[in-house]
């Protein structure tokens, strides 16, 4: 029997049937069970609603009221929950969810898993365009969230002076870049040793069948990106020409 880790996040694993139906056996990696998963499918992932819950209530906490959301296609089942979990954070602090403050870059099955960063940048010069923009971004991730604070500059402003930005999956870089980034932290150390100790299981024993799922929790690591507004609201200027 063959068993694989994949690190797909995507709501169906149809496309792999004819696999399983042979009895290939799969550990989900970063993704959330669903319903109409195959049977003795074992997932593992964090919890990526209260991950979006979570960074929402702080910038909530710091006093913003007007909190974008920049991703790419809200096609995987990870960016689903982290949207989902932002939205649910504005509604118990009655904050009216506007949809003109999510940016979702890309369209299909182009999730921009590549160009995370110039679809960042892409989704922040919009936000900064809306009537009355928003004070305080959360990017999908922290590629994205680093393409949001280069628009934010090339816009001449700053973070988190004029806009906060905060990320998710606390990247190596995330703590290096300037400023830090403030984001939700995954525990892959954990998340990786449950994934292989569960190939281990089904390798020692092929005929199990039992479909297990572990959702672990998340992490607020607080950093500079992120400060409470300014009395008056960011607004994208113009940038100046040299000499002038």
């Amino acid at each position: 029997m063959r068993t694989v880790i994949i690190g797909s996040s995507l709501p169906s694993f149809g496309h792999l049937q004819s696999a399983l139906e042979r009895g290939m056996r799969l550990v989900a990696f970063d993704r959330e069970p669903q319903l109409g998963d195959p049977p003795g499918l074992v997932t593992v992932s964090v919890d990526n609603r209260l991950g979006g819950i979570m960074v929402t209530r702080h910038l909530l906490s710091l006093g913003h009221r007007k909190i974008g959301f920049i991703s790419g296609p809200i096609a995987t089942v990870s960016r689903r929950q982290r949207l989902a979990g932002y939205s649910e954070a504005l509604l118990d602090a009655g904050v009216k969810f506007r949809a003109d403050f999510v940016r979702a870059e890309g369209a299909g099955d182009d999730f921009g898993d590549v160009d995370g960063a110039d679809r960042g940048q892409q989704g922040m010069r919009a936000l900064l365009r809306v009537e009355d923009p928003p004070t305080a971004v959360i990017a999908i991730n922290d590629m994205y969230a680093i393409g949001a604070c280069a628009a934010v500059r090339e816009e001449g402003l700053r973070v988190p002076e004029d806009v906060s930005v905060a990320g998710f999956d606390d990247i190596m870089i995330a703590a290096l870049y300037n400023p830090p980034l403030t984001t939700v932290r995954q525990p892959l150390k954990e998340m990786t040793r449950y994934a292989i100790e569960a190939i281990q299981r089904l390798q020692s024993d092929p005929g199990a069948g039992q479909t297990t799922a572990v959702i672990m929790g998340p992490s607020l690591v607080l950093r500079q990106s992120t400060a409470a507004p300014r009395a008056a609201a960011p607004s994208a200027q113009p940038r100046r020409k040299r000499g002038t």
